[in-house]
């Protein structure tokens, strides 16, 4: 019996152990799973997490504390590699992160997201905002002298007096709104203004279903303060840097990816607001404002940021943001008829395609100007040569083309030629394709101050050798034709057509797919980009601040700050670097676009 007894317990100890050992293979399995699916969504997002301090792999939105912590670069870059002037200058910048809450926190809710927010490429808009040194010390200095002037009774009278008196109020009001801090002023300001653009504290994240969505959350904006020891005339003319956007921050990157597409996996819910604040050694700033393209096109973007220039200017938002994007659901029954393959479509680039140098020369951007007499002198050609080719009218009498219509047509043919080393080389036969980004809005009756995306771009077609052969007329109304296509039936029918071929982001415009035979465009120069100022005046240089496409020829036309000129625009190319000096080499485009230093549309700093 005793020893019986004894088997029996080392029984019971044999069968233990088992256990443990059973245990721990289950723990150690699942800590290789968990580490697993984070190496893989870590290497999904192309980032260098490894390499940031240990403070940088905390995930904001674990926490609800505002944080202000200092990285010691805002750019990532290869030692060995030689870096542009700019990275460099920001290998050595001081970088502070701030994630900005709305001041009053609504609910956590999902905001659908509608189709036309779908069929956008998933990356991020940017948009930069120079402010000269002169502009900013003249502002810190009637600050100054408003504080210690008290109630601001003096001498002067008449108008000298009111202009008094309205600095002081501004100065006054400047205690609430952060003091005479740039930086505070604009966090203070964003955290009012997110009260009422809540969905840009949100986060874009997948549901359950695995369909991505916008979760308003309001886990807050990131905010980026950097000090560059240099100043901003070391940089170079006023120009888009998108290394001055934000999205190249260590920080940033680990949360949103290395490159586009910017979209979330169900462990990495993705902030859809980032802006840095860059201060350089003179005095002067530079605000890049990025905003998820997902979440708001170009118009609710810059309605976003001039809200924010009013409330940091102590006044009311003069238009209200509608959120009710319920008015562009899909109809019953579905009717996806008017879209074709031209426009929009499924299908993806080959992967050997897909990644910069592939069989062509890296893309850049380039800044040129062109003043409101030329652009005026191209209509008037292009209006002669209806007289002489009534052909290309399409029945519109002598409508004249307009700003747009005729410039489109210039650059597409400049674009085509500046291919070819010798224009003799183009093929017979090689198609052409022109997509034009089309404001939706009055289209669709839309609301005013609709916020999110209303836009779809319109195709035309054509082949390279007779674009160049015909008058400018032919590729003008060839895209007044393609714009006139799309209507209020057109948006209800490319709102149809995501619904039935699905809503997993595969849908997209076909100006993606570009072999490097296309030309896609879109005018900001309606955008009130110039009038954003936040209390110390307007900026010196504004525009969009993308970093340059490879595989697609593309354009932006942005308003002038020369306030002079009336008309004048500033175009922002993106061409391979051996397009770009042929198309700088080509006499008909340098007839018409000159340097901004010499149309003088900068602003001195």
């Amino acid at each position: 019996m005793l020893r019986l007894g004894q088997l029996q317990k080392q029984g019971r100890r044999g069968f233990i152990f088992v256990l443990l050992c059973a245990f721990s293979a289950i723990f150690v399995y699942l800590r290789l799973w968990v580490h697993v699916r984070l190496i893989r969504t870590f290497a999904k997002l192309s980032t260098k997490i490894w390499s940031l301090d240990a403070y940088d792999v905390s995930w904001p939105w674990s926490r609800r504390a505002d944080s202000s912590i200092s990285e010691s670069s805002g750019v990532d870059a290869d030692p060995e590699e030689p870096l542009p002037q700019v990275e460099k200058f920001l290998k050595r910048a001081k970088v502070t992160r701030t994630w900005v809450y709305p001041e009053s926190p609504r609910q956590t809710h999902w905001l659908p997201l509608s189709n036309l927010d779908r069929v956008v490429n998933a990356t991020f808009s940017s948009l930069i905002l120079y402010f000269d040194a002169r502009t900013m010390k003249e502002w810190k200095a009637t600050t100054i002298a408003n504080e210690r002037s008290g109630s601001g009774s003096g001498s002067g009278g008449g108008g000298e007096a009111k202009k008094v008196a309205g600095m002081l109020k501004e100065a006054n009001s400047m205690k609430e709104r952060g003091g005479g801090d740039v930086a505070g002023i604009l966090k203070s300001s964003l955290a009012k203004v997110l009260n009422e653009f809540y969905p840009l504290a949100g986060r874009l994240a997948l549901r359950e279903d695995g369909l991505g969505d916008l979760l308003c959350n309001n886990e807050g904006a990131l905010f980026l303060e950097v000090d560059v020891d240099h100043e901003l005339k070391a940089f170079g003319e006023l120009r888009p840097t998108p290394a001055l956007s934000g999205l190249n921050s260590s920080f940033t990157r680990s949360l949103i990816g290395g490159k586009p597409p910017y979209t979330p996996d169900q462990l990495t819910p993705m902030p859809v607001c980032i802006i840095q604040l860059t201060r350089f050694k003179c005095g002067s700033i530079a605000l890049g404002v990025n905003w998820h393209h997902t979440v708001a096109d170009g118009f609710s973007g810059c309605h976003f940021v001039e809200s924010w220039a009013e409330v940091a200017r102590g006044k009311p938002i003069s238009l209200k943001p509608v959120h009710t994007r319920s008015l562009l659901t899909p109809r019953t029954p579905l009717d996806p008829s008017l879209v074709n393959q031209e426009g929009y479509s499924t299908k993806s680039l080959p992967r050997d395609l897909q990644a910069p140098g592939a069989g062509f020369q890296p893309a850049v951007t380039a800044v040129k100007g062109i003043s409101g007499a030329k652009v005026e002198a191209l209509k008037r050609t292009v209006l002669d040569e209806g007289k002489a080719h009534p052909q290309y009218l399409m029945g519109d009498g002598e409508k004249p083309f307009s700003s747009a219509e005729c410039l489109s047509a210039f650059l597409w043919r400049a674009f085509a030629r500046a291919r070819y080393r010798d224009i003799g080389q183009q093929s017979q036969g090689r198609q052409t394709r022109f997509f034009m980004f089309v404001d939706g809005r009055s289209r669709l009756r839309m609301p005013q101050g609709y916020f999110g995306n209303v836009v779809c771009s319109a195709c035309a077609v054509t082949t390279e050798d007779k674009l160049h052969r015909e008058p400018l007329i032919y590729g003008a109304q060839l895209i007044r034709k393609a714009v006139n296509g799309v209507s209020g039936e057109y948006f209800r029918s490319l709102i149809d057509w995501v619904e039935l071929h699905g809503l997993d982001g595969s849908t997209k415009s076909e100006h993606v797919n570009s072999m490097g035979h296309d030309v896609a465009a879109t005018f900001w120069n309606r955008f009130p980009i110039y009038h954003m100022d936040f209390g110390w005046g307007e900026p010196s240089f504004a525009g969009r601040n993308s970093p340059p496409r490879d595989l697609i020829d593309a354009f932006a036309m942005m308003p002038s700050s020369n306030r002079t000129g009336k008309g004048d625009m500033v175009a922002l190319l993106n061409l391979h670097e051996d397009r770009l000096e042929r198309i700088q080499a080509d006499r008909d485009f340098s007839s018409q676009f000159e340097s901004c230093e010499q149309l003088n549309m900068y602003r001195p700093f």
